[in-house]
């Protein structure tokens, strides 16, 4: 990820960045709206090409004893009937870059790639 704009140098209500196609969560330019250390980030993503739109969600509740509840909200708005293509190809079932976010915290390193 490549920031842009920020005032700190560091992600802030308002900041700038963007992502490359190699992105899990695909190429696009960043803005963050809400950020509130360890417990919650918002941010809205125009996706390359300007079809889609992009509007993450993350809440972190600490449960004690070294757990914690992360809930991710994915909105995404189609802006051209290639954006309504993109949305319907979306499938149902949990996605890989799911998986791996997941597998981070409980490791501390990145999931290891197949093949």
């Amino acid at each position: 990820m490549d920031l842009i704009y920020t005032d700190t140098g560091y992600g802030e209500p308002l900041a700038v960045s963007r992502t490359p196609s190699s992105n899990a969560l695909a190429a696009g330019l960043w803005i963050l709206s809400r950020v509130e250390p360890n417990t919650l980030l918002e941010a809205t993503m125009v996706h390359d090409g300007g079809d889609l739109l992009d509007h993450t969600r993350i809440d972190v509740v600490d449960q004690g004893n070294d757990r914690t509840h992360v809930t991710w909200t994915i909105t995404l708005t189609a802006l051209s009937e290639i954006g309504n293509a993109v949305i319907e190809m979306v499938p149902e079932e949990t996605p890989d870059f799911v998986d791996e976010l997941e597998f981070f915290p409980t490791h501390g390193t990145l999931k290891p790639q197949a093949g």
